[in-house]
């Protein structure tokens, strides 16, 4: 598994695609409108098996940079871990046996999705349009999380 970073400037509509060897796009990793920055899984879930190169669509400049998934940034559940738009979260191992309840905050206006990988039973974990504010269980053995959010959110451990 690997993280994209990406970073682009520019008024008009913002779009990074994960392509195959065969140059199809396959992984739609953002889409927006203006400038974007933020962090996306890659070379995970259904849709992004086989990503090998990327395709951008930009008004203005941008950057990217790929890296290990060992690169994103860590969570120990100790204290609240915040962010401002889509971020890639590596949680420390052994939270709690068990499901663990997390609460989760997003103040942005648009989508809020998060994901879990490792656990028992990886899936969707929240999926919301505008603010949120709930709690909800990570399944046991969860290692990463993978936010994709409009706006500033928050989670912690109740």
């Amino acid at each position: 598994m690997r993280i994209v970073t990406f970073d682009a400037g520019g008024e008009g509509n913002t779009v990074l695609w994960g392509v195959d060897e065969t140059g199809s796009d396959i992984a739609l990793l953002v889409n927006t409108i203006g400038a974007y920055t933020g962090t996306r899984l890659i070379n995970e879930g259904f849709q992004a098996q086989g990503v090998v190169a990327f395709k951008v669509e930009a008004s203005g400049p941008w950057t990217m940079e790929v890296a290990p998934v060992a690169n994103a940034r860590r969570w120990d559940g100790a204290d609240i871990l915040a962010g401002e738009t889509d971020d890639v979260v590596i949680v420390a191992e052994g939270l709690a046996p068990g499901l663990n309840p997390v609460t989760f905050v997003h103040d942005g206006d648009g989508n809020f999705t998060v994901w879990s990988y490792g656990g028992d039973i990886p899936g969707l974990v929240v999926n919301a349009i505008g603010p949120y504010n709930g709690e909800t269980l990570l399944a046991a053995g969860t290692i990463l999380i993978d936010v994709q959010a409009s706006g500033p959110w928050s989670m912690r451990q109740p």
